[in-house]
């Protein structure tokens, strides 16, 4: 048995080992536990990897034993870490993506998941698809939006999607709370049509507020 301490599945605090549902955590490799549920027990391995818990089963006690478990837990390891590479500031919009799908798609409706595919594939992938996740600023939002093609309806919905891989990206720790680059460019539905400034359109519209400037100044 492993030098231990037991507790809830759940939790990380010691408590009665007489619990019906408890977990023996290793003291060599502390991702594996003993998981005791009633008479029966389970070689179990949970680790967290890019902000979510990631938990496999090894086998029962009865054939396969402390050092076998051990080696089974450390090559389920290193499965895990080839299955959900880790996100670093380096990860770009390509490499983020999978994640953002996988994490996500369960919470859309089967329409939606078509929609946001499309977004990625024709929208965001080929223009921001080799961009750092961590280094998106506004300006390269607005840059990418009036590059565009296609009807307002798919921009919006791209911007969208875009917007919505941004919060992912805050919760799995890529971004800082509170940065996504997209908040305040959706446009909604209106009569009103807005045109979203670039850097040279900021230039531009300096020169011309310069110039008007002048004019108002020689009369």
């Amino acid at each position: 048995m492993p030098k231990l301490k037991v507790v809830p599945t759940s939790q990380k605090h010691p408590v009665d080992s007489s619990k019906p549902d408890s977990v023996v955590w290793d003291d060599m490799i502390p991702q594996l536990g003993l998981r005791i549920r009633s008479e029966k027990q389970t070689w179990i391995v949970q680790t967290r990897i890019n902000g979510k818990s990631i938990r496999r089963s090894l086998g029962g006690v009865d054939g396969i034993g402390l050092a076998q478990a051990r080696i089974l837990a450390e090559a389920c390891l290193d499965g895990l870490q080839l299955e959900h590479p880790k996100l670093s500031a380096h990860t770009s919009i390509k490499q983020f993506t999978p994640l953002y799908f996988a994490q996500c798609k369960s919470g859309w409706k089967p329409a939606t998941r078509g929609g946001h595919l499309s977004n990625l594939k024709n929208q965001i992938l080929p223009i921001l698809g080799d961009r750092k996740v961590s280094q998106i600023e506004r300006y390269d939002v607005v840059t990418w939006y009036n590059q565009l093609g296609g009807s307002a309806g798919t921009k919006n919905r791209a911007l969208a999607v875009l917007s919505d891989l941004m919060n992912h990206a805050e919760i799995v720790g890529l971004r800082l709370p509170s940065s996504n680059p997209c908040k305040g460019l959706r446009r909604h539905k209106s009569e009103f049509v807005a045109e979203y400034l670039d850097p040279d359109g900021y230039a531009k519209l300096e020169q011309s507020l310069q110039i008007g400037i002048r004019n108002i100044q020689s009369n």
